[in-house]
């Protein structure tokens, strides 16, 4: 801890980096959330912790994800606070970004900070190809502490999402919710303080690669190493299908609903069964089973999308075929992260659904309709191996009872 004497001997605007290093670095209790939000068209910090950013240019204020957002225009460049620098010290923490790209060909920089320029030390950067339709990030505390890595940009989407989560001094690098690499580094990656985290024009390269065109949106920092079925849960589907595939019986009715958007109509295929049918969330009530098509159109954006209702008869149901799987992989990498039934809808009644060890022990149970074990007992991973599943529930005022076996890997 730095002592008052020390303290009252640094200038004013030391002081205040100080102020903002204590809350940060020896404030354990609770979540402590960065966000700058655009929403009220200024670059206010939403929680009141950080200053202001700064704006060099004139970015127009448009509609963003949930509320308002910034539109760059090749001209202009949003710089954090010198204090942002120090969150990224922190043991664990989520960096989080929307940003969406109008593509004006070459190569553009949409975020960076560089301690020197012609140097890898300090450095941070997200980059976009437009020849290869690729992101490439850097992220470097020297040159023999780097990660380099190109990815392909989902271009059927018009939103993206950057994610940045470290623990300890593990980095794990996400684009759109997806893990694009493990990034297991020798050190502690200190951003620069020399330059702030520019979003825009990179200083370094104001000649040679262009500024960022598109908008900008929801630039986020958390304490907290968020998960991928945490990132998951936490994205906002702009533009897209929420509702995912379901079955529903025959004569019932579904809620299909989707992400915010700037679009202000949306259009859908087909259009039978859905009322209202030029809403963007109509209630479907197909007599068959169906494929539904959104599309939405706004700015350089065209985002289409699908939902498949499949509609069963009741009265054709296999009530002892309740589908749980053979095997799950809890990695985070939200593909089969968790155990459980996957066609709720036949249970009329749910009473329990239990896992076991071989030894008999009951490791998890519940008794809340779709709620799925995660591969843990007691807060600690089990290891890789085959289990068992108790499961009683009623279907067809018809009760069952089924124990089986499945595995769990690693």
């Amino acid at each position: 801890m730095i002592c008052l004497k020390t303290l009252n001997r640094m200038v004013s605007h030391k002081k205040i980096l100080f102020f903002f290093i204590v809350i940060f670095m020896t404030s354990s209790a609770g979540a402590q959330n960065i966000i700058y939000s655009f929403d009220n068209c200024d670059l206010s910090e939403e929680n009141g912790i950080l200053p202001p950013g700064n704006i060099l240019g004139d970015p127009e204020c448009i509609c963003g994800l949930k509320g308002k957002s910034y539109y760059f225009n090749g001209n202009d460049t949003l710089t954090t606070p010198p204090q942002f620098a120090d969150l990224f010290i922190r043991d664990s923490f989520t960096f989080d970004v929307y940003f969406t790209i109008d593509d004006k060909g070459g190569e553009m920089d949409i975020f960076s900070v560089n301690s020197l320029c012609n140097s890898n030390d300090s450095t941070m950067y997200l980059r976009y190809f437009s020849t290869t339709s690729e992101l490439f990030f850097v992220l470097s505390s020297n040159i023999n502490n780097i990660l380099v890595k190109r990815t392909s940009l989902d271009k059927s989407i018009c939103w993206h999402r950057f994610t940045l989560v470290k623990v300890k001094t593990e980095y794990f690098y996400y684009i759109d919710n997806k893990l694009i690499e493990r990034f297991v580094s020798r050190e502690n990656v200190a951003l620069s303080k020399r330059n702030p985290l520019r979003f825009g024009a990179n200083i370094c390269n104001q000649n040679s690669i262009n500024a960022f065109n598109g908008q900008m949106d929801e630039i986020s920092w958390s304490n907290r190493p968020l998960s991928q079925l945490e990132l998951l849960k936490s994205y906002r589907y702009p533009d897209q299908i929420i509702t995912r595939d379901t079955t529903i019986f025959a004569g019932s009715v579904v809620n299909i609903v989707t992400g915010n958007t700037c679009a202000p109509t949306i259009t859908w295929s087909p259009t039978e069964g859905l009322d209202p049918a030029d809403f963007f969330n109509p209630v479907a009530s197909p007599e068959e089973t169906v494929t539904y098509t959104s599309t939405v159109n706004y700015r350089h954006c065209n985002i289409i999308d699908t939902v498949r209702i499949y509609v069963v008869n009741k009265d054709d149901l296999d009530c002892s075929s309740i589908l749980l799987p053979k095997a799950f992989t809890p990695n985070n990498d939200g593909l089969n992260d968790t155990y459980g039934v996957s066609n709720l809808f036949i249970l009329e009644d749910f009473e329990f659904l239990e896992v076991l060890d071989r030894s008999g022990s009951v490791l998890w149970r519940t008794e809340q309709q779709g709620q799925n074990w995660n591969g843990t007992f007691k807060g600690e991973n089990v290891s890789s191996g085959v289990y068992f599943y108790k499961i009683k529930y009623t279907c067809n005022s018809e009760k069952y009872f089924k124990i089986d076996s499945f595995s769990l890997i690693r």
